[in-house]
């Protein structure tokens, strides 16, 4: 091999190396999104599951009445909203550390609204520990409501984060 085809091979294989370099950037933050994508549908998903264990209680509360195993397990619902707002806060952080801005601020908007059912909630467990069930009752559906708009502004966020991943990528490839 003679010395410029030496250095042609030498350039082509710098070429590749670059390349190569390339794909496993753009498949690492593709990973990356679809983790954070995968967080906040997890997210979402567990404060609608709350919400309607929520509901569940406020309705019994309303109907049947308060116990002390209701207070205990309207409690216990409060403290998983508190460990929902500790998720919501570290996903707002990897949103903005990702650069997703936008998507962050959205998070925010959940977390305050999981913020205030838990705030609700701690009417709910004091006006049951009182026995007011209605006004119990009533506190516990604020809160199921306020951890349902949670939910939707995860999930409508996460729609638009998408809407715009495939528009970045729409463009690249044009």
């Amino acid at each position: 091999m003679d010395p410029e085809e030496l250095q042609r091979a030498l350039e082509q294989l710098a070429r590749h190396q670059a390349e190569l370099r390339e794909r496993i950037d753009q498949s690492v933050e593709l990973l990356r999104r679809a983790a954070l994508e995968q967080q906040m549908n997890a997210v979402a998903r567990d404060a609608r599951e709350l919400a309607a264990q929520q509901e569940a209680l406020a309705e019994a509360m309303r109907q049947e009445g308060t116990t002390p195993e209701r207070v205990a397990q309207q409690r216990e619902l409060n403290e998983r909203a508190a460990e929902l707002n500790r998720q919501l806060e570290q996903l707002r952080r990897r949103l903005g550390e990702q650069g997703e801005h936008q998507t962050a601020e959205q998070a925010s908007e959940a977390n305050r609204r999981v913020h205030e059912a838990q705030q609700a909630m701690q009417r709910a467990a004091e006006q049951a520990m009182r026995q007011q069930g209605s006004e119990a009752g009533q506190s516990g559906e604020q809160a199921a409501t306020r951890l349902d708009q949670a939910a939707q502004a995860l999930e409508s966020a996460r729609q638009a984060m998408a809407q715009a991943w495939k528009q970045e990528v729409q463009d690249i490839i044009q």
